[in-house]
């Protein structure tokens, strides 16, 4: 049986052969023959983006960030209460780029948070990337 959803995909996250996408939260096993909706129950919103941290799945959604430890079959939330619109993870730290109040890291996967944007005049941050130069590494904000 084939179902199709008609979605307007913004960001895509993957973890091993498991394909995530959003806004809507679907995930594919499959390599993209059939989709269904990852997480039963997942309030988080719509999507925004993916990060991955060994086997710890991380989405920034309208309501924060949440993780899955399952392959998105369940979703914590990890108490960041802001829209959430950009994730990265550099070596172990979770950064994290809000609509509202800058970006934040965790160096415990999510169970601590601090502000790292102190000094930033915008607060809006829609992308996080990280570049590798030699051995050293830069984070661009793009606010």
């Amino acid at each position: 049986m084939e179902t199709s959803f008609n979605l307007n995909v913004i960001s895509i996250g993957s973890i091993g052969t498991n394909l995530f996408v959003g806004p809507d939260l679907f995930l594919t096993t499959d390599e993209g023959v059939s989709w269904t909706p990852a997480g039963d129950g997942f309030v988080g919103g719509q999507v925004y983006d993916f990060a991955v941290f060994g086997a710890n799945v991380f989405v920034g959604s309208d309501a924060g960030v949440y993780s899955s430890t399952d392959t998105g079959k369940n979703w914590k939330w990890l108490g960041l209460n802001h829209q959430s619109l950009s994730l990265i993870v550099i070596g172990t730290n979770l950064f994290v780029g809000s609509a509202d109040s800058g970006v934040f890291l965790s160096k415990d996967s999510g169970l601590t948070w601090s502000v790292v944007s102190n000094g930033l005049h915008k607060i809006y941050c829609s992308s996080l990337r990280a570049i590798r130069l030699c051995t050293k590494r830069l984070v661009r904000l793009r606010l």
